[in-house]
């Protein structure tokens, strides 16, 4: 029984315990009234209310590592980027729930094994507007899939020219999409889809033989010349024959359109040894959150969806 005499004490949390509220729910996708309860199972009681606000003053701390971590990502030459949805909860909304975004930045040097910068953003939705901030501060080279956003021309506030985010000149295509597509007419029965798939798993073999090489950048441009280059003039002409017979709904229409619309991008990977031919850099980057929001399904505001970026 504790004297009369003795001060009162307050529970204060150190750094390992918001550590650890972090890392659980990113790394381990536990939502935080999960880890409440685990932590009460074993003896520490804490309110919904203080178990939130140590998971808000945790992000805000970090906010400004984040921030710089992203200026570091979006000053490298080459910036893969990528996003996927992230329901919020909005009052205004007619249901609800809004569909916000969480966006995945890798930024690079190039070349085999250069170190990658990972940085993430919330946006409130899919309108190019909301990554205009972003894309503003990258002058090297975007790859990215075919968000129609990436092209928008969007209008400046301040009266200056129309911003795009990013221009055909600095875009990269990424083979993964490109073949997608045309995997998914194979796995339709559609065996016109075995062409295409052969040159790009003869495109991906060249990559993996360069990398088992350790190749520098400028030697692996040279084998991509070499070898790489006519494998894909030859899908070009497959594709540029095919597409014109299709019926305009059919999934082979679907897959030869979307080649060709990316056709300047996706070549162009091939045409510098310190490009990666696909972008999933930035889809390994992403894809913990993507299988990790299962389990919490949404975030509760705006400012939770940045606290949550802030955290990846």
């Amino acid at each position: 029984e504790r004297s009369p005499e003795a001060p009162a004490t307050t529970r204060r949390v150190g750094p390992s315990l918001l550590a650890k509220i972090v890392v659980d729910k990113c790394a381990n996708a536990m939502p935080l009234h999960r880890q409440r309860q685990e932590l009460a199972r074993l003896g520490l009681e804490i309110t919904d209310k203080t178990f939130d606000s140590y998971w808000a003053y945790t992000l805000d701390t970090l906010e400004p590592i984040a921030i710089a971590t992203q200026a570091e990502a979006f000053a490298r030459p080459i910036v893969g980027a990528d996003d996927t949805h992230l329901k919020t909860l909005d009052r205004a909304a007619k249901s609800g729930v809004t569909r916000g975004r969480l966006w995945c930045f890798v930024g690079t040097e190039g070349g085999v094994d250069s170190d990658e910068i990972v940085a993430y953003g919330y946006a409130r939705n899919w309108s190019a507007t909301e990554i205009r901030e972003w894309f503003s501060n990258i002058d090297g080279m975007v790859q990215c899939d075919a968000y129609a956003g990436y092209a928008t021309e969007i209008e400046d506030p301040d009266g200056g020219e129309p911003f795009v985010a990013v221009p055909d000149e600095r875009r990269l295509g990424c083979s993964i999409h490109v073949r997608s597509k045309f995997h998914a007419v194979l796995l339709a029965k559609d065996k016109r889809a075995a062409v295409p798939m052969k040159h790009f798993a003869d495109l991906y073999a060249i990559e993996a033989e360069c990398k088992e090489r350790r190749l520098s950048a400028e030697e692996r441009g040279d084998v991509r010349r070499a070898r790489s280059m006519p494998i894909l003039d030859e899908f070009d002409r497959w594709v540029d024959t095919v597409h014109p017979r299709l019926l305009p709904k059919s999934p082979l229409r679907v897959a030869t359109e979307y080649a060709t619309n990316q056709r300047v991008f996706l070549r162009r990977c091939f045409e510098d040894g310190r490009f990666e031919i696909d972008n999933g850099r930035t889809e390994r980057a992403i894809r913990p959150f993507a299988v990790g929001r299962r389990n919490f399904l949404f975030t509760g505001s705006v400012r939770g969806g940045e606290r949550l970026a802030i955290a990846y």
